[in-house]
């Protein structure tokens, strides 16, 4: 049955309308292209809840700034987002040039007893609550807009997403800079900020929606508190927009949808738990294939190799050496070809490790082909070795694909992982021009050669109307947490994953994460949570740190929980050693290839 599909009529709960936006994004205007009414009259119209705050009439407005100062406040949320806030500070700093004084920046929180009072003169930043940002909201036709407009007694400075936000800024700064104080008759500004936001269409006129900037020109809009029917009525609206249903799934509740129209995709899903819809759209380009790509019949038994080396001599935690280990894994397919895992740290010892493992397994050592190399997240102990083996080896071994979600740049810039990120992407595109770079998103299944990939967590997943990652010290919930079934067995990879990114994957899937094998969060440092192993529940239990580490770990308590109180009947650390498993595995067949040095 199509998940479109629902015995139910539509049905809104009255959620009041509110945007939240997040990381403002270093873009200014050359110059904005304004228009300015010539009438001397202002956007006018009533709310069904303040009929008298926005009218029609024209209004006398006073100079933005005289000899006593600025004669406007500054309103934002109070809920202020980054995007909000900054846009609010680049018109108080910039009036404050002009005028020698600084205006007032307050919120849209009213105290008990105080009234909302529609004839101050201010300018509104972002949605706030009252009725003329709401008007201008309600206004605007799509989402890629932005706007700059006198309503009633105020001036509204408002756009959809981090980008608009940041361009509406602009539009009145420019507004100020050329108008000598005088305040411009009627400021009218509509214009589109250039995204591909355009083709979303809107969610609905109710619900509680926010748009960020998720970097490689895709946008996540967030709607809380809907409904699976209200995101089923939405899907239907995308196929009447043109949209193609490319695929769709169900997993506990979760609700997964895929769409294409010419260059454009969108991404959509439901999560029950939390009562949120997710919309990422983006270039076509950037989305996963929507069907099997293995290249024929089975010819080789699957082996996973997990790849431990040495990368330092003086790496400490808790007082013990911590210089072994690291994530870094390979998968033999049933085809033959290979997947790489992440891949250590940007040293020859990690490099070699992967190719001299690809070459020992493969059927051709001349013609190694790896059709996948996923990356969990852009830490340098996960992106160097693939950063290093490109660098050494790609001449030699083809790769088809590279499969990963880094947050933007912008965002990796501000927790200094931006290096990171575009090493690898630049890596990529220099050796394998023609390889398919995709950013893959919550809910996707791929089959890769025999595998089945389950992506069960991104980073999108962490943001709500109030949380990014401009708010959290743990760069490590932007880690993928998926798995993989091949030979009958299922492998959970957890990469760096965190208490709050595993919260959210029990939440989502419960008991879909049981598993045969899995990696354990984090080399097996903190991160990891009882709720989360005992939903995974696995037989075997793969640690990637220091053997001298190695015990300590296991004494913590999530680990404790994982090892003793579950099923697990075997647990092996990564140290600096090469261990395969051949699949299906039995527990105690694992072959050392190499034992370190």
């Amino acid at each position: 049955m199509s998940l479109l599909q629902n015995n139910k009529p539509s049905r809104m709960e009255g959620h009041t309308p509110f945007l939240r936006l997040a990381g403002l994004a270093a873009l200014l205007l050359a110059a904005a292209m304004l228009m300015f009414s010539c009438t001397g009259g202002t956007e006018g119209g009533n709310t069904s809840d303040s009929t008298d705050a926005v009218t029609d009439a024209p209004v006398n407005f006073p100079d933005l700034w005289d000899e006593n100062g600025v004669n406007f406040r500054i309103v934002r949320p109070d809920e202020c987002t980054k995007a909000e806030k900054e846009a609010a500070m680049k018109i108080r700093d910039l009036l404050s040039a002009f005028s020698g004084k600084a205006p007032e920046i307050t919120t849209d929180f009213l105290m008990p007893g105080e009234e909302y009072d529609a004839e101050s003169f201010d300018i509104l930043i972002g949605q706030t609550s009252y009725p003329e940002s709401q008007q201008i909201m309600s206004e605007s036709a799509g989402y890629d807009k932005y706007l700059v407009k006198t309503v009633g007694h105020k001036i509204v400075v408002f756009g959809w997403s981090d980008v608009s936000m940041g361009l509406a800024a602009d539009s009145l700064g420019t507004v100020i800079s050329g108008s000598n104080g005088k305040f411009p008759s009627g400021i009218n500004v509509e214009e589109s900020s250039g995204s591909l936001l355009d083709g979303m269409p809107q969610y609905g006129s109710d619900g509680h929606t926010v748009i960020y900037s998720m970097g490689d020109r895709e946008y996540q809009s967030i709607i809380e508190k809907t409904t699976a029917d209200e995101w089923r009525d939405y899907c239907k609206k995308l196929l009447g927009e043109g949209y193609e249903l490319c695929s769709e799934r169900e997993v506990n509740g979760n609700l997964f949808a895929q769409y294409l129209r010419s260059d454009v995709g969108i991404y959509t899903y439901f999560t029950p738990f939390n009562k949120t819809a997710r919309i990422i759209i983006g270039p076509a380009s950037n989305f996963s294939a929507t069907s099997g790509d293995s290249t024929g019949g089975s010819t080789a038994q699957p082996v996973l190799t997990m790849i431990g080396r040495t990368f330092s001599q003086n790496a400490t935690f808790r007082g013990l050496p911590a210089n072994s280990g690291l994530m870094c894994f390979t998968l033999r397919l049933e085809d033959g070809r290979f997947i790489v895992i992440d891949g250590g740290t940007a040293i020859d010892a990690f490099a070699d490790g992967i190719y001299n493992t690809l070459v020992s397994q493969s059927a051709d050592p001349n013609n190694i082909e790896i059709a996948a190399w996923i990356i969990t997240h852009t830490h340098n102990d996960h992106t160097g070795g693939f950063i290093r083996f490109t660098d050494k080896y790609g001449s030699r071994v083809k790769i088809d694909e590279l499969i990963l979600n880094f947050p933007s740049d912008s965002t990796c810039r501000e927790e200094k992982e931006d290096t990171n990120r575009k090493t690898t992407l630049n890596n990529f595109k220099r050796y394998y021009p023609s390889g398919k770079l995709t950013k893959v998103h919550s809910g996707e299944l791929r089959n890769i050669g025999g595998a089945e990939i389950e992506f069960l967590y991104t980073q999108e997943d962490y943001y709500t109307s109030s949380r990014t990652f401009d708010d959290t010290p743990y760069w490590n919930n932007t880690s993928m947490i998926f798995s993989v079934t091949i030979a009958g067995q299922k492998i959970m990879f957890l990469g760096d994953s965190q208490v709050d990114s595993n919260g959210i994957a029990v939440r989502m899937y419960g008991s879909h994460l049981k598993s045969d094998i899995c990696q354990v969060a984090h080399h097996g440092g903190e991160g990891g949570t009882a709720g989360l192993y005992t939903a995974i529940d696995p037989d075997v239990a793969l640690f990637t740190t220091s053997d001298e580490l190695f015990p300590l770990y296991l004494t913590d308590a999530h680990n404790a929980h994982l090892v003793k109180n579950l099923h697990v009947k075997e647990v092996i650390n990564a140290a600096n050693r090469i261990t395969e498993f051949y699949l299906p595995y039995t527990v105690g067949t694992y072959k050392i290839t190499d034992s370190g040095n």
